[in-house]
């Protein structure tokens, strides 16, 4: 597979990269943004954070706007955005990566950590946070469901709670 960097930016001491490359899986050209935070200079192992955003975004989104940086580097952890945006994206393939189904279809984790906004305008008809919980119930996953009072489904919200995650995921992954 061929990459081409199409920008390095210094941030945190780490470098930010976006980069281009061929998808045979969409037979297009895919952006992803990843962010090496300054321990890989040391050229040791470190865990990744894959971050999938929506349907609608490109890996710019959490790029610009999710202020992921300064845990990334504070807890030695590559952050890789991949452009999630919708390629067609069969109907039938999505359930192959749903959560809710993927855990029905006994996808097993040993604890998952969720963030919502009382006030975002996809949770009741898209989002459905209680189907993850029951999924979650029913297979004997340790769920913590953070209802965030008064929280959208902005890049306000997400930026609000990402150190959280990602020293949840940085406890795990070590």
């Amino acid at each position: 597979m061929s990459l081409e960097v199409v920008s390095e930016n210094r941030a945190h001491g780490g470098r930010q990269l976006v980069v281009k490359h061929a998808s045979a899986a969409t037979g297009t050209d895919m952006t992803f943004s990843i962010y090496l935070p300054p321990q890989a200079e040391s050229g040791g192992r470190l865990p990744i954070v894959w971050y999938l955003s929506g349907l609608t975004c490109t890996h710019a989104n959490v790029t610009e706007k999710g202020e992921y940086r300064a845990a990334c580097a504070e807890h030695g952890l590559i952050f890789v955005a991949p452009d999630t945006s919708p390629r067609g994206d069969d109907y039938a393939a999505w359930r192959r990566h749903d959560a809710v189904a993927l855990i029905e279809d006994g996808a097993r984790i040993d604890g998952v950590l969720v963030d919502v906004g009382t006030s975002d305008n996809f949770l009741e008809k898209e989002l459905k946070p209680e189907l993850l919980e029951k999924a979650c119930a029913d297979a004997g996953i340790p769920l913590q469901l953070n209802r965030r009072d008064g929280y959208d489904h902005s890049y306000y919200f997400i930026s609000t709670f990402m150190a959280d995650h990602l020293r949840w995921h940085a406890e795990r992954l070590r």
